[in-house]
């Protein structure tokens, strides 16, 4: 899928008169249109994802705030585990997957040794870095 979702961006770039309404049955260029849009959202986050993945890599604290937020989402889908497993057993495995590599990310990420891997920025001073989290009473 992200094989064809890529030839047809170059494909577009490349030739002016290939476009999703020029390959599509007449009356469906606004479906094809829609299908053009979505792909290309598909790949910008797909770009997104490789960046923070790279940037996660190298150690960047944003990375890893990125990380810990997408494993809250997958350890939140497995609530909605009974509804997936009856209609994809594959479905199923691939949530309790996400669950299990979730839950060792967020223990990982908390670590001391992860904690020296992704640094503050600098500039940032160890007082104000939880200064978000303190209620004021």
């Amino acid at each position: 899928m992200a094989l064809r979702l890529c030839i047809g961006m170059v494909l577009t770039a490349i030739h002016p008169f290939w476009n999703a309404a020029n390959i599509h049955p007449r009356g469906h260029a606004t479906v094809a249109g829609v299908m053009h849009v979505w792909e290309t959202a598909y790949a910008i986050l797909l770009v997104v994802a490789f960046v923070t993945l790279w940037s996660y890599w190298h150690g960047k604290f944003w990375a890893r705030r990125i990380v810990i937020l997408a494993s809250l989402f997958y350890l939140y889908e497995i609530v909605h585990l009974r509804n997936v497993w009856r209609h994809s057993h594959t479905r199923g495995i691939m949530t309790i997957y996400g669950a299990i590599l979730a839950l060792y990310l967020l223990w990982y990420l908390f670590t001391r040794e992860a904690k020296e891997w992704f640094p503050w920025p600098t500039g940032v001073k160890k007082a104000e870095r939880y200064r978000s989290f303190v209620i004021d009473k």
